[in-house]
Order: structure tokens, then sequence, then C-alpha cells
């Protein structure tokens, strides 16, 4: 159970799978016990390469059995790790930015739109109730003639188209009224 320090190290085995020897590079401390297991995981693999935990392993066949290497991968799994927070970062702030851009574009486009259809609505009430003044004196001329003259097909026109009128004012007034009220809410 010796200590060493790596970053990698390789074992020589025979072809019984036994080790001949073991190489370290002293920068990390590994037991020895580790270095066989990591060698036992990743002969269990079948792969010729292949990661287990923070270290990339490599096995090669040679004359004397195999040679297993492992090679510390861990501060480039900390570094893809850090690339892939930040990138994820990156994305979201940058689509927060993107709403609050299409947001405020959003209502300066629409406020035209807006301005239109609220003077829509005016023109509308106003219209309906500037009609309903002479409608009212068609029909009460319709009233007084026909108490005079009788009854005649002509008043019967003008008076029905009158009731029809006052009907599509009416229906225009209440309109407005209800685009007024859902509008405040």
């Amino acid at each position: 159970n010796e200590i060493g320090y790596i970053d990698n190290f390789s074992v020589l085995l025979d072809y019984n799978n036994e080790v001949l020897k073991i190489s370290l590079n002293r920068n990390i401390i590994v037991q020895q016990t580790d270095i066989i297991s990591y060698v036992n995981a990743a002969l269990a693999t079948g792969q010729e390469t292949g990661v287990i935990g923070t270290y990339a392993f490599t096995v090669q066949q040679k004359r004397y059995g195999r040679i297993v290497v492992f090679l510390d991968i861990s501060i480039q799994q900390q570094q893809n790790k850090n690339l892939v927070a930040t990138t994820v970062t990156i994305g979201l702030i940058s689509i927060l930015i993107f709403f609050i851009i299409a947001l405020i574009l959003s209502f300066w486009l629409v406020k035209p739109v807006r301005e239109t259809i609220d003077k829509q609505k005016l023109f509308i009430s106003n219209a309906s109730h500037e009609l309903k003044t002479p409608l009212a004196v068609i029909s009460a001329n319709a009233d007084v003639l026909e108490s005079e003259i009788g009854d005649n097909k002509w008043l019967s026109y003008i008076r029905s188209e009158s009731v029809r009128m006052s009907e599509l004012v009416n229906e225009l007034l209440c309109l407005a009224r209800l685009d007024d009220k859902s509008g405040h809410k």
C-alpha cells in the first residue's frame, strides 16, 4: 500500500493480468490498491479507451502482455463543468435581454395601433350620439306628417327605416360602451 503523487500512471500486466510494474508521475496522492482497482475496472470494460471516475485510460497490447495508462482528467472535467455553467448563464441572460428588448419594442410598435383603436371607439361613440338627434327629428316629423295626411306608404318607409337606423345607432352605442368598459379593466 505505497502512496505515490501522480497525475498519470501506467501499469504493466503479463498475459494473466498480473501486475509487473507500476510507473507513477508524482503530483497527486493515490494508493496502490486504488491503482489496481482502476486497472481491474478498465479491463472489465473490455474497451481500449474510456473514463473511470476522474481518470481516462487506454489499454494497449504489448509483446509481454498489456500496458494500461491512466491520465488524471479532473481539471478538464472541472473546466467542462465551468464551461457548461458559463454557457448556460450567458444563454439565460441573453434570453432575458432579448425578452426585455422584445417587450419594449412590442409596446412601442403597438402604441399607434392602440391609439387608432381608441380613436375609432371615440368616433363610434360620437357618431352614434350625433345620429340620434337627426333620427329623432325624422321620426317626429314622420309622425306629424302622418297625423296631417294620414297613412301613406312613403311615410311607412321613412318610419321603418328610421326605426331600423335607431336600432343600429343603439347597437353602436352599446358596442362603444362595452368596448369602453372592457378597455378600462
